[in-house]
C-alpha cells in the first residue's frame, strides 16, 4: 500500500478499495511507514554535513561553478493546501494563502544535501538551515 501510494500518488480512498480495507487503516499504514521509513534512514542518508563534507562541497562549487566560499545552493517551493483547523496563521503565506514549504540545499552536482519538508510558511528561508550552517567552522575570509 504505502508504495503504490508513493509510486502513484493514488488517493487513501483508491487504495483502500484496491485492498478492501479502510481509507484509515491505508492513511494510518502510510503515515506510519513514511515516519518509520525517515526516521531510519535519514540519519543515514540526510545528515547534516561534516566539516570535511562541507570543505568538499564549497570546493566543488569554486571549481565547477568559478563561485568560491558557496556552501549550498537553496530553494523552496509552496504547495497550496486547505488551511487546517485551528491553525491560525501558521500556514498563511504572502500570497494570502494557505501553504507548505518545501525547501532544500544542494551541492554543485546539484545532489541533496540538506531537506525541510512541511514547514510552515511563517518560517523565513534561512531560518529552516540557520543553525546548522551557522555551525560550519573553516569557512573564513581566505586571502
Amino acid at each position: 500500500m504505502v508504495f503504490r501510494f508513493l509510486a502513484t500518488g493514488d488517493t487513501f480512498g483508491t487504495i483502500a478499495f484496491s485492498y478492501r480495507v479502510g481509507e484509515k487503516s491505508v492513511r494510518r499504514i502510510v503515515y506510519k511507514t513514511c515516519e518509520a521509513i525517515w526516521k531510519n534512514l535519514s540519519p543515514i542518508y540526510m545528515s547534516p554535513p561534516n566539516q570535511e563534507q562541507w570543505q568538499k562541497i564549497e570546493e566543488g562549487f569554486r571549481t565547477r561553478w568559478n563561485f568560491p566560499n558557496c556552501v549550498g545552493s537553496i530553494d523552496g517551493k509552496h504547495v497550496i493546501i486547505n488551511k487546517p483547523y485551528h491553525s491560525g496563521t501558521l500556514y498563511f503565506n504572502y500570497k494570502k494563502m494557505c501553504s507548505l514549504v518545501l525547501m532544500a540545499v544542494v551541492d554543485a552536482e546539484c545532489r541533496f544535501i540538506m531537506v525541510d519538508v512541511g514547514g510552515y510558511t511563517e518560517k523565513i528561508a534561512m531560518g529552516v538551515f540557520l543553525p546548522i550552517l551557522t555551525s560550519v567552522k573553516g569557512f573564513e575570509k581566505k586571502n
